[in-house]
């Protein structure tokens, strides 16, 4: 079992991650209107492809692969994604309303359950095989926050102008 924590500034996209205070990687989340994100993770590099400019499907590839190593279908209307990763699916979900704990579940079995350590980090305590799966649950989790925020200047937005 691996612990590693993740930090993101509030307006920022990048998250860093570590383990045992040790810089593991980061990603550089995207913002709404671009298709592509990059990472680096235990000394690999990632990149994370959205079908379209809103996001409802992405594919994840490691560098020098042609083949996707996973693929994110969003469900942005309940906050909960399908990933399919090494040809199994998993979901991530949200655990509370405020969208800062998540977990990432196979078959109903939590294998990745996220603690809020701060208002813009976290930690988990996560097995070998599922390492990979923590840098996509952010790229995951950013993608709702990035909807969460959009949607609420745009409520702001209407209220100012009524």
């Amino acid at each position: 079992m691996r612990k590693f924590s993740w930090n993101k500034h509030f307006f920022s996209n990048t998250y860093t991650i570590a383990e045992n205070a040790e810089e593991r990687g980061h990603l550089r989340g995207n913002n709404l209107l671009s298709s592509t994100s990059e990472a680096n993770f235990m000394g690999n590099d990632y990149k994370f492809v959205s079908e379209h400019w809103y996001n409802q499907n992405a594919k994840v590839y490691k560098a020098g692969q042609t083949e996707p190593l996973a693929r994110i279908n969003f469900n942005g209307f309940t906050s909960k994604a399908e990933i399919i990763y090494n040809g199994k699916i998993y979901q991530l979900k949200f655990l509370n309303l405020w969208q800062s704990r998540w977990e990432i579940s196979k078959n109903e079995e939590p294998i990745i359950t996220s603690k809020k350590s701060s208002l813009s980090g976290g930690e988990a305590n996560i097995h070998e095989e599922y390492a990979e799966l923590l840098l996509i649950a952010l790229y995951t989790s950013n993608y709702f926050y990035s909807i969460g925020f959009m949607i609420i200047i745009i409520v702001v937005v209407i209220i100012i102008s009524s």
